[in-house]
């Protein structure tokens, strides 16, 4: 069984605008005890309640509509707007057939932390997938 968390993963290792970027620095729930810059952290549904999940049948067939935020992390403004971007272009639209029915971006926002002296943009995307 394919889990969003392998899609996202595997979307954002292998979507060349952002592998030029952050190459395989793409990790679920949390930034790494000693981060390398610029990098994607994921919040996968396996930290959300089921609330976060929605059927809808599309074509004929069932899927699971979820939400996914991704973040992405730098230390440098302009690097992280282009990432974002990259971000938007790799999900908004994207679909793969078979298991990935559809996707959107569903929002964004930034912010800048004075603790981690780091810039950051959380895109939130709706995927919806096969219902396995």
């Amino acid at each position: 069984m394919t889990t969003i968390s392998s899609i996202v993963y595997s979307r954002c290792t292998t979507f060349a605008g952002l592998v030029a970027y952050t190459s395989t620095r793409v990790t679920p729930h949390k930034i790494p005890a000693k981060p390398e810059y610029p990098l994607l952290v994921y919040i996968s549904p396996v930290d959300m309640d089921d609330t976060q999940f929605r059927s809808r049948r599309t074509g004929g067939t069932e899927h699971e509509e979820v939400t996914v935020q991704i973040t992405v992390y730098s230390t440098d403004y302009d690097e992280c707007e282009s990432i974002a971007k990259e971000v938007k272009k790799a999900w908004n639209g994207y679909s793969s057939g078979c298991v990935v029915a559809y996707s959107w971006i569903a929002g964004e926002s930034a912010v800048y932390s004075d603790d981690f002296n780091v810039f950051s943009v959380d895109i939130d995307v709706t995927i919806g997938h096969r219902k396995d």
